[in-house]
């Protein structure tokens, strides 16, 4: 199976084609098993595919940013070329960040949309990892491990507040990465950031259980 496709003067990698349709299944996928009425569904996904937009961008910033040099003298290889880790790392920062500024004001906000977010984002994952299994025959393990959790959001999206959701699909991911060291997308982030995203997991569900035991 080709890597990429040329299409007269372009080349088209099959890992953006297998991304984009996993993105948009995913939306799709979430618009189904949504438990928001239907405005509140299309606000939050037109949210979270901007959060997603901002996510993309920010990696070319990365890339500019951590090859200036190289971009001053030659910016069309810097851009053509793939981005590396740490433009990943720089891209998650920036996103949360202007993600804040622009979209999420309150708590409520950041949980819905961290709700949808998760759901989205491992939908996007399974079916990459699905058609990826397919034309390469890798990744079955985590294929089995995503179906689980989307299981689970399915299972639970009438029936859990989307705070309990996020969080569990939250740490769940972070300790599957963690077990399988499976690379997202392109990408092939440090034990420690799926730690992090794990420790982060438990002190929101902490918070929100005592909270809500004060009550």
């Amino acid at each position: 199976m080709p890597q990429a496709w040329l299409l007269g003067p372009f080349v088209i990698k099959i890992d953006l084609v297998l991304i984009i349709i996993g993105f948009v299944l995913g939306f799709l996928f979430f618009y189904w098993i949504s438990p928001y009425q239907k405005q509140k569904t299309k606000n939050l996904i037109d949210t979270v595919s901007n959060i997603f937009i901002t996510c993309l961008i920010s990696i070319w910033i990365g890339k500019i940013v951590l090859q200036f040099q190289t971009f001053l003298s030659d910016p069309v290889a810097i851009l053509a070329y793939p981005a590396n880790t740490n433009a990943f790392y720089l891209a998650v920062i920036i996103t949360i960040l202007f993600s804040k500024w622009r979209w999420i004001k309150t708590i409520e906000q950041y949980y819905d949309n961290l709700y949808v977010f998760s759901t989205v984002f491992l939908s996007a994952s399974f079916i990459y990892s699905f058609l990826d299994h397919i034309l390469y025959h890798e990744n079955w393990l985590y294929l089995i491990a995503l179906i689980t959790l989307l299981f689970f959001i399915i299972y639970s999206s009438d029936k859990k507040s989307p705070i309990i959701i996020a969080n569990i699909t939250l740490i769940g991911w972070g300790l599957l990465q963690i077990v399988i060291s499976t690379s997202i997308f392109q990408f092939k982030p440090h034990l420690i950031f799926y730690i992090f995203l794990v420790m982060i997991g438990v002190l929101q569900g902490y918070t929100y259980y005592r909270n809500r035991g004060s009550l």
